[in-house]
């Protein structure tokens, strides 16, 4: 048993026409066999099942969420900066890393995110030369007439504002969180490749095998500093080691859960 099997009964069965159920395999789980399993991790690896549910979207994250928040409070006397400000800050500054942490843990190669550079619509606004001119009124044809008006250059010659195509995002409005090795984590090693004449592959460096970029913490100290003034250095001299203990923290219960379930038959 292990946490894909947990998650795939929660996926909706096929419908049997003709009334009897199927032969169930061996990689189904019963309703029983799931509610052992839960029991079993109720004290010890249920807070890494709800954390694997919630990030494959099968359940809310905010048990998950309420527990990695008890999680951080627990850990906030080893990071002094916490203790350098008010307790309702230092509530408010938790909250925000928690929510981030787990946004950084569930994150995959299928996430998408928001185009910063078109606010999500897909084009922007750019300043360009047109030729073109409006139709002028009537009253303005005749005092033309009138004046014997010589048209000029800059007539001619105007600038409008138009909406151009996003180059950023190509359009969509969002951007993959896919690196560019494709999510696959890993790329073609060329000088291997020209030695052996077979295709070998090398872990990719750019993002150590996982197949996306990981969240900057630069986006979570922007959200932290609506709070609370905090310096850069200081940012990520003392919070970003408390943001990735909790990332690690999600990712530990996580193979602790996989771990207990390997055991039950």
């Amino acid at each position: 048993m292990n946490l894909e099997q947990i998650a795939r009964s929660f996926s909706p069965q096929n419908v049997h026409l003709n009334g009897v159920p199927s032969v169930p395999s061996g990689n189904n789980l019963r309703k029983s066999d799931l509610l052992a399993a839960i029991s079993y991790l109720d004290n010890k690896g249920i807070f890494g099942v709800e954390l694997f549910l919630a990030k494959i979207d099968i359940i809310s994250p905010e048990k998950a969420l309420t527990k990695l928040y008890s999680v951080a409070m627990m850990n906030t006397k080893k990071y002094p900066v916490f203790q350098c400000y008010p307790p309702e800050t230092c509530r408010q500054l938790i909250k925000i890393i928690c929510t981030y942490a787990y946004q950084d843990y569930s994150k995959s190669a299928s996430n998408v995110r928001d185009c910063e550079n078109c606010n999500s619509t897909g084009f922007i606004e750019a300043e360009v030369f047109t030729n073109r001119k409006p139709s002028p009124s009537p009253e303005s044809i005749d005092s033309t007439i009138k004046n014997d008006h010589v048209i000029h250059e800059n007539d001619l010659h105007r600038r409008e504002v138009v909406k151009i195509l996003c180059k950023k995002c190509n359009g969509k409005g969002t951007i993959p969180s896919k690196c560019q090795c494709r999510g696959r984590g890993k790329v073609l090693n060329r000088r291997e490749t020209l030695l052996k004449e077979i295709p070998v592959f090398k872990k990719c460096q750019k993002c150590d095998g996982r197949g996306f970029n990981r969240m900057k913490f630069s986006t979570v100290l922007k959200s932290i500093q609506t709070v609370l003034p905090l310096k850069k250095t200081v940012a990520y001299r003392d919070v970003k080691p408390f943001f990735e203990m909790l990332v690690s923290r999600c990712y530990q219960e996580e193979a602790l859960a996989e771990h207990l379930l390997t055991k039950m038959v």
